[in-house]
């Protein structure tokens, strides 16, 4: 049983059982049947390869930059869907403007029918000047139909965007902007935009995330030198041919120095 630590090194736990019984006891003095009990314990400190547990701690970083990249690109999405409910907000308050001004069209064009319808009678104008002014009439109509049906359109969905029913009537309102020179600060624009960008947020993730993979890659190129330390217990029992029964036990430990090439 071996369990590594956080630090990088490891500390393992072995137990040995072994049971000999040879038919024929070639060293007398050797116990046949012998029943042997191996204990031990190891503490694996690494000094090249694996040092301070750089996988463990580069697997740690990229799992929290997986998380920053994931919530940035949470952030992202929502960034995206405001511009987009702003875009819309933006067009529909130009169509509601639009609408009103085509409102505005038709009456002066009904007006101008009328004036033409006047003069008519009075023998000023001709035939043509009325059929000129109904098909400025009719183009102003069709132009509100048109959009009207728009309105329509972008006030649903306006609607459906903010949660509220789909036929919720309202009126969009766009404020004049305060002079530039007054209203912002370019430079605080910058670092907050530097600050607050979600791409610029997944992009360092995933500097973070290549920069762990990176560390992991080299230590796994490099040799491995451990210092392993070890402590354990030895007992044997058996009968042997020249000297009876023998039940030995004696403890162990040791220093080792290992070393491998990449």
């Amino acid at each position: 049983i071996e369990r590594r630590l956080e630090s990088g090194a490891s500390l393992g736990f072995g137990l040995g059982v072994a049971h000999e019984d040879s038919a024929i006891a070639v060293v007398p003095m050797l116990p046949n049947p012998m029943q042997s009990l191996n204990v031990d314990a190891r503490y694996r400190v690494p000094l090249a390869q694996g040092a301070n547990n750089v996988e463990y701690r580069q697997g740690l970083e990229s799992a929290e930059a997986s998380v920053e990249a994931a919530l940035a690109e949470w952030d992202a999405a929502r960034d995206a869907l405001a511009r987009q409910a702003a875009d819309l907000y933006f067009s529909a308050a130009l169509t509601h403007a639009r609408l009103q001004n085509a409102s505005a069209a038709i009456e002066r064009a009904e007006r101008l029918r009328a004036f033409v319808l006047r003069n008519i009678r009075l023998g000023v104008l001709e035939e043509k000047d009325r059929l000129q002014a109904e098909a400025q009439l009719r183009a102003r109509r069709t132009e509100q139909r048109a959009l009207q049906a728009l309105w329509d359109s972008q006030r649903i969905a306006l609607n459906r965007l903010m949660e509220r029913d789909w036929d919720s009537a309202f009126e969009p309102r766009v404020e004049a902007p305060p002079p530039i020179e007054a209203a912002f600060d370019l430079a605080a624009l910058e670092a907050q935009a530097l600050e607050h960008s979600p791409d610029l947020r997944r992009e360092q993730a995933r500097l973070r995330l290549a920069n762990a993979a990176i560390e992991r890659v080299r230590d796994a190129i490099r040799d491995r030198l451990d210092l392993v330390f070890s402590l354990g217990g030895r007992h044997v029992r058996g009968d042997t041919a020249a000297f009876g029964s023998v039940s030995e036990t004696e403890g162990v430990a040791g220093v080792q120095l290992e070393y491998r090439a990449a």
